[in-house]
């Protein structure tokens, strides 16, 4: 994935994850459906079954992970960042 982002980027294009799929269907699946209505949860199963049928998806094997790609401005503002001192710190013995 990282291989991809950076070629996207190199490329000019714009590269955006689209990762809440996984995530829901992790919670249908093997949350009970916890959170969902039952229309939510045979909506987000239709779609399960779609995707799998699609991309040729087994259970019990890595996600597929989707993104899109897209010509667009460079970002006019970046991200903020914390500095990684102030997120870890090292103990030397």
């Amino acid at each position: 994935m990282e291989h991809i982002w950076l070629e996207a980027t190199r490329l000019g294009l714009a590269f955006q994850p689209l990762a809440v799929a996984p995530y829901l269907f992790a919670r249908l699946e093997r949350g009970s459906g916890e959170g969902f209505e039952e229309e939510e949860a045979e909506t987000l199963m239709q779609l399960r079954q779609w995707q799998d049928h699609l991309f040729g998806s087994h259970r019990g094997c890595a996600e597929v992970l989707l993104f899109r790609l897209a010509h667009a401005p460079p970002p006019r503002k970046r991200a903020l960042r914390r500095r990684v001192e102030s997120i870890f710190s090292v103990e030397r013995p």
